[in-house]
This record gives C-alpha cells, sequence and structure tokens, in this order.
C-alpha cells in the first residue's frame, strides 16, 4: 500500500480473506483508511473431516452472520471508516449462490442497521 498513490489507488478488502490470513477484520480494516468504499462480505467457516485429523481440517466461505466472524464489529468499524457499500459473494461455499445471496444479504442488511444506531 505504501508503494501506492492514494489518490490513484484504492482498495476492497476482502472480510473472508482477512480472516483466512489469521487476523481480526474489524481491527485490520484499520490499515484500509481512507483508501476503500467497499469491502467483500463472506463468512468463513471451518469444515471438520470425518477423521478429524487437525491438519485436515478446512475451510469455506458462508452466508454472512453464518460462519465464524465477527460481523457486528466488522460492519461498525467498516462504517466509522467510511465504507458506502457492502459487496457479498460467495464463491466457494457450500450453498446454492442465491440462496447463500439471499442469506447475507438479509443478514447484513439487519447488522449494518445495528451498527449505525452504536456508532
Amino acid at each position: 500500500m505504501n508503494q501506492t498513490d492514494p489518490n490513484h489507488v484504492m482498495f476492497q478488502p476482502d472480510m473472508f480473506w482477512l480472516t483466512g490470513a489469521g487476523t481480526e477484520p474489524s481491527r485490520s480494516l484499520a490499515m484500509f483508511e481512507g483508501r476503500m468504499r467497499y469491502i467483500h462480505c463472506k463468512d468463513y467457516i471451518i469444515r471438520k473431516p470425518k477423521d478429524e485429523v487437525l491438519e485436515k481440517f478446512t475451510y469455506a466461505s458462508a452466508p454472512v452472520g453464518t460462519g465464524n466472524q465477527h460481523w457486528a464489529e466488522i460492519t461498525k468499524s467498516a462504517l466509522k471508516l467510511g465504507v458506502e457499500n457492502f459487496v457479498v459473494e460467495d464463491d466457494i461455499g457450500l450453498l446454492d449462490p442465491f440462496e447463500s445471496a439471499q442469506i447475507s444479504f438479509t443478514n447484513l442488511t439487519k447488522l449494518i442497521e445495528e451498527a449505525k444506531k452504536e456508532i
């Protein structure tokens, strides 16, 4: 980021991949302050294999609000930092994409409204 011009380069942080990198997205968003207008939203789930060997655990995306991420904190942080739009995608999920999009839309709408009340 330090190698790019903030007048010409914006970022679209992906909450799923921030989690996958081992960060807490609600805190990691601060590094993009002033350089993001929207964020990429999909939840993060850990899938347990049949033999339950730790090294074989995998991940998948899921509708917003149905996985392991702290969406109340993510939406509050995003709004405080000036995010205007929340883009939903569930490209490696387990559900039908249209069903996933509807669940995400419903949950994200509620989360954003709650966050607006708190900030």
